[in-house]
């Protein structure tokens, strides 16, 4: 028994040869290996009972009326006996569950039903998996049956990504899945779900990452990390990383968060407020929140100002101990526009008053003043002509069906000053250029490989990547290098990469890179070994580099599919952005999938443990050459809420779209969620018009 407050720990009690444990009426329901029950009672630390029954018992349970379920294989194939005895241990009835059970999951004392993980055979790719799987059983008056036929939801997949309880009852009224199989918390109404006449109560799911920073770990927590808050008819839960948060169930808005010192094992209601159990490698901790809500609310300091073009921080303040979730508005977001973060930024001269509301009904407001001039000079004006490397690079990143490469990059430094790298007549042209735009010095960077793949200014060194064909699909070719290089551009080490499916790297789209927490993402393309049908078919491909020792962590260049590995095919263009804890990854497809493709992995974790999106769906164009999809991207970018992508394409949601239609150029704008997305067109040009719309860039010159 653990004491809080005191922070004592204390053995009470020793059970032998456990079986399986149920936790209900502040009892301990113990089944031993032999079939023996044993029922402790928490608040008097004594035993009350030993019961027996049955020869093979694996699983026990017990409902609010003490009455006892067992589950216990019957010989017979997969099939297990479920009984249901008194709080005497008299047998009451029984059913036949088809499946193995694993165990009992909950009790709802308002209609009777009861909840059980079972085993299931999922077949995919034509191969059988074992899994583990919810389904559901009543009890009217003292009468056990069990729905064999209706699943409701895959919990995980047998040793692979199992945990202790993954499923469980909230408050007698929700039944609740922590699924590790598709990585989201998942809540039914249990009030109104019938086993017999099935019906879709789903009424709250939260995406989880449940590898949670590593490989995944069977033993980092236990149970479903939600407690029900019956007051308010809400859940508080883990949400991601070390955080909880306190939804509403039938909104799904998120009401309060709180950050844990660890990551979180398991979560307890207590004294009103929410318990914690913390773990850290092999160490356990222990957390209280008041979970105490706020009564007042402010936004911190007297004078907001803000110059054009700048952003300003605003904080909001309360007497609380949970954070709030925020909602702001600008009265004029032409003077200042906010985010979801609270940061403005300064549009034009003037005034704005802007509102800062909490889920819980709180506002306040300040009023914020911007002052200056723009920042951003009209180019016509500020034009300058300089003696550096003349090279004819006008509107490359224009495509109509494959992109290639970038030969051309631009790179502000942080005394003002640019540094120019350009891919051109066979060698690396690197200038550098003052704050005016006047030539300071240049050199030229020898290509090590014949194929140009990219360049990458990180904030410690720079970095290229050249490669080369590999016309015999061998494993021993080198078809990538990338080399490290200091920040004036002295040659320090290189990684090489071999094989790699490839047969010509980089082909039919680009190569882009980003870096965050000492690893360097690479994104790129390329066509692959020679498949069956005696063709090279192209896709995406991806790397992980380490910046210190310069050795590829991870990667992934086979084929496999946009769930597995946000693997495209074709991939005619390729970016990459990171926010510090995810990496986004954008690709244009022609096939699977058909569309601009944005995928999502978190720093730290597998490249290959994804979630996406497809922001652009390009399946109703039709017409044309038959890699073309009528489509081009030309920018992408994140913001601190949302991923958005800047291209061109034809009306893409229309029936008759045709390759051959006008485009015009859209931005595509993605929650960071992935759960949401709209398109915004910038353009509406028609076929009479004559006009070409080439491949827009984007330019970030703040965070929003």
């Amino acid at each position: 028994m653990y004491k809080p407050d005191s922070n004592e720990l204390t053995e009470v009690h020793q059970f032998d040869n456990v079986q399986d444990v149920y936790v209900a009426n502040d009892r301990l329901y113990i089944l031993d290996r032999s079939s023996n029950i044993t029922i402790y009672n928490l608040l008097t630390q004594q035993e009350e009972k030993k019961l027996q029954y049955g020869d093979h018992a694996s699983s026990i349970g017990a409902d609010s009326k003490g009455r006892i379920y067992l589950a216990e294989s019957n010989g017979n194939g997969d099939d297990y006996d479920l009984y249901l005895l008194s709080p005497e241990g008299t047998l009451l009835s029984q059913a036949l569950s088809e499946e193995a059970v694993y165990g009992f999951c909950g009790f709802d004392e308002s209609n009777g039903n009861y909840y059980v993980d079972t085993y299931n055979n999922w077949r995919y790719w034509g191969y059988d998996h074992d899994m583990h799987a919810l389904r559901a059983g009543n009890v009217t008056g003292d009468q056990l049956t069990f729905h064999n036929k209706k699943l409701m939801m895959y919990i995980c997949q047998s040793y692979f990504y199992e945990r202790e309880e993954q499923a469980g009852m909230l408050g007698d009224k929700y039944i609740c899945v922590d699924s590790t199989f598709n990585s989201r918390l998942k809540v039914w109404d249990s009030d109104v779900y019938k086993s017999e006449e099935p019906e879709d109560t789903e009424v709250f799911f939260l995406p989880r990452n449940n590898e949670e920073g590593g490989a995944f770990d069977p033993n980092a927590s236990v149970g479903t990390r939600t407690i029900y808050r019956e007051e308010t008819d809400s859940i508080v839960t883990f949400k991601d990383n070390s955080y909880i948060a306190e939804y509403d169930i039938q909104s799904g808005e998120e009401i309060y968060s709180a950050k844990t010192d660890y990551p979180v094992f398991c979560l307890m209601e207590y004294e009103g407020g929410v318990a914690a159990v913390e773990k850290s490698g092999d160490n356990y901790y222990y957390e209280f929140f008041p979970w105490k809500k706020a009564t007042s609310l402010e936004v911190e300091g007297s004078s907001h100002t803000v110059n054009i073009g700048d952003t300003l921080q605003l904080t909001p303040v309360t007497n609380g101990t949970m954070e709030e979730v925020y909602s702001w508005k600008s009265s004029d977001p032409k003077i200042a526009s906010i985010n979801r973060a609270g940061q403005v930024f300064g549009w034009s001269k003037g005034e704005a008053v802007i509102t800062v509301s909490t889920t819980s009904g709180l506002s306040a407001q300040c009023t914020v003043t911007v002052t200056g001039e723009p920042s951003v000079q009209d180019p016509d004006k500020t034009a300058t002509v300089t003696d550096g490397y003349a090279s004819n690079n006008h509107s490359l990143n224009d495509y109509a069906i494959w992109s290639k490469t970038v030969n051309s990059y631009l790179i502000p430094n942080a005394d003002g000053t640019f540094t120019r790298v350009e891919h051109c007549g066979g060698k690396m042209i690197v200038e550098n250029y003052s704050a005016a735009g006047k030539k300071t010095g240049s050199k030229t960077v020898a290509m090590e490989l014949s194929l140009f793949g990219g360049f990458y200014s990180g904030s410690d060194h720079n970095y290229f990547v050249f490669g080369q064909a590999n016309p015999n699909d061998s494993d021993e070719e080198e078809v990538m290098r990338i080399v490290k290089y200091s920040k004036d551009f002295q040659r320090i080490g290189a990684v090489s990469v071999y094989g790699a499916n490839t047969n010509i790297p980089f082909e039919a789209g680009s190569l882009r890179m980003t870096e965050t927490a000492g690893k360097l993402y690479i994104h790129t393309c390329h066509e692959m070994y020679t498949d069956s049908d005696g063709l090279n078919h192209q896709a995406n491909m991806t790397f992980v580099i380490n910046e210190n020792d310069m050795s590829v962590e991870q990667s992934y260049y086979d084929v496999l599919n946009l769930a597995q590995a946000g693997y495209v095919s074709h991939s005619f263009n390729q970016f990459i952005q990171t926010d510090g804890e995810n990496i986004y990854r954008v690709d244009h497809g022609d096939y699977a999938p058909r569309g601009i493709a944005l995928i999502k992995s978190q720093v730290g974790g597998s490249i290959t443990k994804v979630d996406y999106a497809i922001p652009v769906g390009l399946g109703k164009v039709t017409g044309g050459h038959y890699n073309s999809t009528g489509a081009s991207v030309g920018g992408f970018e994140i913001s601190s809420e949302n991923c958005i992508i800047a291209g061109n394409a034809v009306d893409f949601e229309s029936e008759s779209a045709n390759t051959s239609d006008q485009r015009n150029i859209f931005i595509s704008i993605t929650d960071k969620q992935l759960t949401q997305a709209k398109t915004v067109w910038l353009t509406n040009y028609d076929k009479q018009q004559g006009i070409n719309v080439q491949t827009p860039q984007l330019v970030k010159i703040g965070e929003d």
